[in-house]
């Protein structure tokens, strides 16, 4: 497996470790919220020294957050899988959005998850936005 391929399932999995950890911030669990904090650290700090940095990195950090984040979130903190909030500008604007188009909020948020998703897995598969960094 490439090394960009390792470094996108890392991303991934810090995204996932970002979304348990404020899960169990939610939840009082802070032990387990201050080891995930740690660990997601220690996974940047490895990536950029084994692999160097590149802005491609953050793109792909970007699509798995915006892909991952909310679902694992949601899961850990037992909310309905498409919840999303008012308490923030994100969660005011896609409610806002719902509204004004009169369509689900889930909808609203999971067509561009999926095409989030297709994007991700499209650049994961084919490499081709990573050639110049073989």
């Amino acid at each position: 497996m490439s090394k960009i391929k390792w470094v996108s399932i890392a991303l991934l999995l810090i995204v996932i470790l970002d979304a348990s950890g404020d899960a169990f911030r939610l939840n009082g669990w802070q032990i387990a919220h201050h080891m995930t904090e740690a660990i997601q650290i220690a996974g940047w700090i490895a990536i950029w020294a084994l692999f160097r940095f590149n802005l491609v990195y953050i793109v792909m950090y970007i699509l798995g957050r915006f892909i991952a984040f909310d679902l694992v979130f949601n899961l850990w903190a037992g909310l309905d899988l498409f919840y999303v909030g008012d308490s923030s500008l994100y969660g005011r604007f896609i409610m806002w959005f719902a509204a004004l188009v009169k369509q689900p909020v889930g909808l609203v948020l999971s067509m561009p998850k999926f095409m989030a998703l297709v994007w991700w897995v499209a650049w994961f598969w084919t490499n081709r936005i990573f050639r110049e960094l073989k």
